[in-house]
């Protein structure tokens, strides 16, 4: 008898174990090789803008090793979601190729050409998911820096004050910037959401985005590209630590 209702058990189990479970899993276990890689590549990309080729190579050399163990497991077993990608194992191989690349070069000491090998890796990783209808977290980070690169126009070009139209577009620069920045600190994971350094970086970054509507209504130029510059900072750190 305890063999029947340890056998009954088992068939319990086993039916919810579905293939669309496993596919989950494997999917999620992508996601997460990536992310460790793309740790790697978001502070390549900040040591390699101040120029500080040595400790990015450092970097760059974890990611091309991080990357290398995704393509060992899933070059040629891509998640269920990606499984119709025809581009799939030459889009993980060309990421592969430009860390290796960016790599040589940044051990040579020319900082400025790596970061031009790696720079679109983003966009490429990016891509992968909008072509497969796959969206991440990391997505909404992208969307808040592009954003605020809109944002950022005003630091060196600051609108004419007396323009009703060029004061509503920055107006409307301003309002999706924001908005953004408000979806990454709702959407972010729990590990992320409960972090300290993230609840102050989002905090100060909203903060200081609120107080462009005071520069605005102020017409105060000065005070404008103050601001510019402040959040020009925090949304390198959003990205760094957390995109």
């Amino acid at each position: 008898m305890r063999r029947i209702f340890f056998a009954l058990a088992l068939l319990i189990v086993l039916a919810h174990v579905t293939p669309a479970t496993v596919q989950a899993a494997a999917v999620h276990d992508f996601h997460d090789a990536a992310a460790l890689a793309y740790r790697h590549y978001r502070a390549a990309m900040f040591y390699l803008r101040t120029g500080n080729a040595m400790v990015a190579s450092f970097e760059l050399e974890q990611m091309a090793r991080r990357w290398n163990a995704v393509i060992d497991r899933f070059g040629t077993a891509p998640p269920d979601v990606y499984s119709t990608d025809f581009s799939w194992e030459k889009t993980l191989r060309d990421i592969q190729k430009r860390a290796d690349s960016a790599l040589e070069t940044a051990a040579r000491g020319d900082a400025k050409a790596a970061r031009k090998q790696i720079m679109p890796i983003r966009r490429i990783l990016s891509a992968l998911r909008k072509r497969n209808g796959v969206t991440a977290y990391s997505d909404t980070v992208d969307a808040a820096n592009a954003a605020f690169a809109r944002l950022w126009r005003y630091r060196h070009k600051p609108p004419d004050f007396s323009s009703v139209g060029e004061l509503d577009r920055l107006r409307q620069a301003l309002a999706v910037t924001i908005h953004w920045c408000e979806r990454v600190q709702a959407d972010a994971p729990p590990a992320i959401r409960d972090d300290e350094e993230f609840k102050r970086l989002m905090d100060r970054h909203l903060s200081s985005l609120g107080r462009v509507w005071v520069a605005i209504k102020e017409k105060s130029r000065l005070n404008l590209i103050n601001i510019l510059r402040e959040l020009h900072s925090s949304d390198d750190l959003l990205f760094l630590k957390f995109g």
